[in-house]
């Protein structure tokens, strides 16, 4: 569940799919914030066809609705539907526009279903604060960014609408989080907005150096032997003892 907002996760994202082999089902929320794909001529439909042209990604979204509130573009001024509208319909991919939100999650569900049986796939991942993925606002804030497994009882079955992010975890399907990405930045160790950006491959997401402290304990485990056999048995005051018997 994809929205406007985070181009460069949503890219990173199919490209982590298709690297692993997997098949991604993508649905879209259009609007995005402040500093995502906000240039009315420049999508995140835009920059998937972009993509997808360049063979850079192997898959595009096969749904996508205006989102904002109620996830029918409750918020954008009535230009700026009219311009995600037909966006959705110049890429002929169903748009989803219709009321009550909960009508929404249920026509998502009724697509992934239709790609596949829920219980075939191996994670949800949500991108952003698509109101129809989360539901509610307030999810993003009780999911911890990254994984969430279906286990961890999270207090989501109080809110009144299921958004897909609980109909996936209800249907023991875990859920990966992307969204406050200052955490997730934090809990990495990756810069946020550096100077220069870091090279592939560097750096703690890839690897970090850690003692082996199973190799230390059993070393200092074999020391601590040698030096209480040593003391036990003592050859070394036997040797001299034996030396000075002898003078």
């Amino acid at each position: 569940g994809m929205t406007g907002s985070f181009p460069a996760l949503n890219t990173a994202t199919i490209i982590a799919i298709q690297t692993m082999g997997a098949v991604p089902i993508v649905i879209t929320s259009l609007g995005s914030s402040s500093f995502g794909a906000n240039r009315p001529d420049w999508t995140w439909l835009d920059m998937e066809d972009y993509l997808f042209k360049k063979g850079i990604i192997e898959h595009r979204s096969v749904a996508a609705s205006l989102g904002g509130a109620d996830d029918i573009g409750r918020g954008l001024s009535p230009s700026g539907r009219e311009i995600l509208e037909k966006t959705i319909e110049k890429y002929g991919i169903n748009k989803i526009q219709t009321l009550p939100l909960q009508k929404s999650v249920n026509l998502r569900m009724k697509i992934y279903q239709k790609a596949t049986p829920i219980k075939n796939y191996r994670v949800y991942i949500n991108i952003g604060g698509g109101i129809a993925s989360l539901g509610s606002p307030e999810v993003s804030n009780i999911l911890k960014p990254g994984i969430n497994m279906p286990e961890s009882r999270l207090p989501l079955e109080t809110l009144p609408v299921k958004g897909v992010v609980l109909r996936f975890m209800e249907s023991g399907v875990p859920v990966i989080h992307l969204d406050r990405i200052a955490e997730l930045a934090a809990k990495y160790k990756l810069p946020i907005a550096p100077a220069a950006i870091p090279d592939v491959g560097e750096g703690p997401l890839y690897f970090e150096e850690k003692y082996n402290v199973a190799l230390v304990a059993t070393y200092l485990f074999v020391y601590v032997l040698i030096i209480l056999v040593l003391l036990y048995f003592d050859p070394l005051s036997r040797v001299f003892k034996r030396r000075y018997e002898t003078h």
